[in-house]
C-alpha cells in the first residue's frame, strides 16, 4: 500500500511537470514578425457640405433691386451667368483622429491584426492556475491532496512570451463571437470574445479559434504517448472555453502596448494507465492560462 501511494504521488508530481511544461500555451518564437511599417489609422470619409442653390432665372425689376443685392461674387456670377445659378464652393472637413470605435467584427479584427503585425517583440508573462479536479478512483483523490503543491509550482514558474500570442493573422471572423473597439484620446481598446474549441486533443497549438487567438497546449494526445496507455474505450479529451482577448493599441505608434489573453483548458483522461502502473478510471482537470502584457 505504501509503495502504491508513493507511486501515485510520483505520478501526480510528473503530472505537475507536464502541466508546467505546457503552461506557456504556444510557441515563443515569432509567428507573425512585423514586415512593414504600415499605419493602422482608420480614415474617415470626407463630409461634403454644399450650400443651397438660389435660382435667379427670373428677371427682377431693376427699380426694386438694391445696389447691395446686385453686387454678388464676381467670379461665381461670371462662371454661372449663362445658367443663372450661383453655387457656393464645396468644403471638406478634416478627417477624424486615429483610432477605432466599432462593434463590427471584421473591422475590429482588421484593426487588431494590423496592430499585431506592427508590434513585433513584446515582454509578456504567461501564468496558469488549476481549478477543482474531479473524477473517479485513487488518482482523483490523491490529486486533490497534491493540488496546492502543483499550484505553487505553476505560480512560481511564469513563462515569458516574446511575441503576440497565438497566430493573429490566422484569426478569421468565424473564430469570433463578438468584438468591440473604443477609441480614446491616445489609444483604442479592443475586446474580443472567441469561440470555444472542443475536441482539441490532437490539434497543434496554432489551430482552431483559441489557437489563432492566443495559442493552446498543442497536440496533447501525442505529448502523452509513452506516459499514458489507454485501455478499452480509453481516451484523453481536451477542450478550450471562455477565451477572451483585450488589448490597448497606442495611436501614435500603432502598436499593442497592453493586453490580456485568457482561456480555460478542460482535460479529461478516462480508462487509462500511467507508466503502465497506476490505473486512471477518470480524472477531469480545468487549467486556466492568462497571458499579460
Amino acid at each position: 500500500m505504501k509503495r502504491t501511494s508513493k507511486t501515485i504521488l510520483a505520478l501526480c508530481a510528473a503530472l505537475a511537470l507536464v502541466l508546467a511544461l505546457f503552461a506557456g500555451c504556444g510557441k515563443t518564437e515569432p509567428v507573425d514578425a512585423p514586415t512593414t511599417a504600415e499605419s493602422i489609422s482608420v480614415p474617415t470619409d470626407a463630409i461634403l457640405e454644399t450650400q443651397p442653390e438660389e435660382n435667379f432665372s427670373q428677371t427682377e425689376d431693376p427699380s426694386t433691386t438694391s445696389p447691395d443685392e446686385s453686387t454678388t461674387n464676381a467670379v461665381s456670377e461670371s462662371s454661372n451667368q449663362e445658367q443663372g445659378t450661383t453655387t457656393a464652393a464645396a468644403t471638406t472637413t478634416e478627417p477624424k483622429g486615429p483610432g477605432l470605435t466599432s462593434k463590427d467584427i471584421a473591422e475590429v479584427l482588421a484593426y487588431y491584426q494590423a496592430a499585431a503585425k506592427k508590434t513585433g517583440a513584446i515582454n509578456a508573462i504567461s501564468h496558469s492556475s488549476i481549478g477543482e479536479a474531479s473524477g473517479e478512483g485513487a488518482v482523483a483523490a490523491i490529486f486533490k491532496l497534491v493540488k496546492p503543491l502543483i499550484e505553487r509550482s505553476l505560480a512560481n514558474n511564469g513563462n515569458e512570451q516574446k511575441v503576440i500570442p497565438g497566430a493573429p493573422q490566422k484569426l478569421v471572423v468565424s473564430d469570433i463571437i463578438s468584438a468591440s473597439a473604443i477609441a480614446g484620446p491616445a489609444s483604442t481598446t479592443i475586446t474580443m470574445k472567441i469561440k470555444d474549441q472542443p475536441n482539441a486533443e490532437a490539434m497543434e497549438n496554432d489551430e482552431g479559434p483559441v489557437g489563432h487567438a492566443m495559442g493552446t497546449m498543442g497536440n496533447m494526445k501525442a505529448s502523452l504517448e509513452g506516459i499514458i496507455n489507454y485501455g478499452e474505450d480509453g481516451k484523453v479529451l481536451v477542450s478550450y472555453k471562455g477565451c477572451t482577448v483585450t488589448v490597448t493599441i497606442d495611436h501614435a505608434s500603432g502598436k499593442i502596448v497592453n493586453g490580456t489573453w485568457k482561456n480555460t483548458a478542460y482535460f479529461s483522461v478516462q480508462n487509462a494507465s500511467a507508466y503502465s502502473i497506476v490505473n486512471v478510471k477518470r480524472i477531469d482537470l480545468p487549467l486556466t492560462t492568462t497571458i499579460t502584457l
